[in-house]
């Protein structure tokens, strides 16, 4: 029976994202139909590009007979902002992401009970490495005008890689990862990250607020912290990942290590997130200077742009 759902689900969405309205429609129709009896949901709400797809993978490989939404926002103006930038780039895209549905239906749902506290899992990440991923992730939806797939099919790899390198300079949102903790989770469910420390050398914190108990975990230390971390938040025994949407493995890995290794930060840059109440509040000092040398290691490309705009 349930393949043959699949099958109904993608003739209608076939017609259905014709048009950016239609597809909206669809995706909150479909969404709103299949988890509207969910009481007691996971969400894995977090910034974008933190490993959120391994964990909600590695989370319904279990059976938990719990739903898990994985979603970006749920603030009403990151939601607007959110929406025009998907109906801007749909003529080219063709797609409304399934976590922008999540968002709305979710939102709805949190704003009308009140007394419900949710099950919460973020991730933070280095977020310069956050901000790369994201670029090439969103790179269809958020700089239409670039229009990718043109390029890459008519472009040398390294013209291509010097027009990215600037685009991501003058036009990417940098400064997402620094805002997200303040401007989404505390203002969608009054927790505040930066109001007690975080144990560095563990990986991971749980807060339990009077609307969520969340889990944050360092990215970077996922595979060492997994264990005792959901064990501790969700009474998991032996949790074990399922590795998905890894950019590497992507359609466009080869422009993506290029890119990496290609693109050079000016200081500037470096310092205005290594010297970010974000990063120090959840990395040693030693794992930031890692992150530095990382990034001020010599390139191929020198990129001489301003970007005082994420100052």
């Amino acid at each position: 029976m349930e393949p043959l759902k699949n099958q109904v689900r993608e003739i209608l969405k076939k017609y259905a994202f014709k048009n950016y309205y239609t597809a909206k429609a669809f995706q909150m129709l479909w969404f709103y139909s299949k988890y509207r009896w969910q009481k007691n949901p996971i969400l894995i709400y977090q910034m974008g590009k933190v490993g959120s797809s391994t964990l909600q993978n590695s989370l319904n490989a279990l059976n938990l007979n719990r739903a898990v939404y994985h979603i970006h926002t749920l603030t009403k103006e990151n939601l607007e902002n959110l929406e025009k930038v998907l109906k801007n780039s749909f003529h080219l895209t063709h797609s409304v992401p399934g976590h922008y549905a999540r968002g709305r239906y979710l939102r709805k749902r949190i704003n009308s009970d009140s007394n419900k506290k949710w099950t919460i899992i973020t991730l933070v990440r280095d977020p310069i490495a956050r901000n790369i991923s994201s670029f090439f992730q969103d790179i269809n939806h958020r700089f239409p005008e670039f229009n990718y797939p043109q390029k890459a099919k008519t472009l040398r790899q390294d013209e291509l890689v010097t027009k990215l390198i600037k685009l991501y300079f003058e036009k990417h949102d940098h400064e997402k990862p620094l805002w997200w903790f303040d401007k989404e989770l505390k203002q969608a469910f009054g927790i505040d990250v930066y109001s007690t420390p975080f144990p560095k050398n563990q990986g991971y914190k749980v807060y339990d607020g009077k609307r969520a108990k969340v889990l944050l975990i360092r990215l970077e230390n996922l595979n060492q912290c997994k264990n005792k971390a959901f064990k501790e938040f969700l009474n998991i025994d032996n949790f074990e990942l399922i590795n998905v949407n890894l950019a590497e493995q992507k359609d466009y890995s080869e422009i993506y290590h290029k890119f990496k290794s290609s693109i050079r930060f000016p200081k500037s840059y470096i310092e205005t997130f290594y010297n970010s109440k974000l990063v120090k509040h959840f990395y040693t000092q030693k794992e930031i200077r890692d992150f530095e040398l990382k990034w001020r290691t010599e390139n191929q490309v020198i990129a001489n742009l301003n970007t005082s705009h994420v100052n």
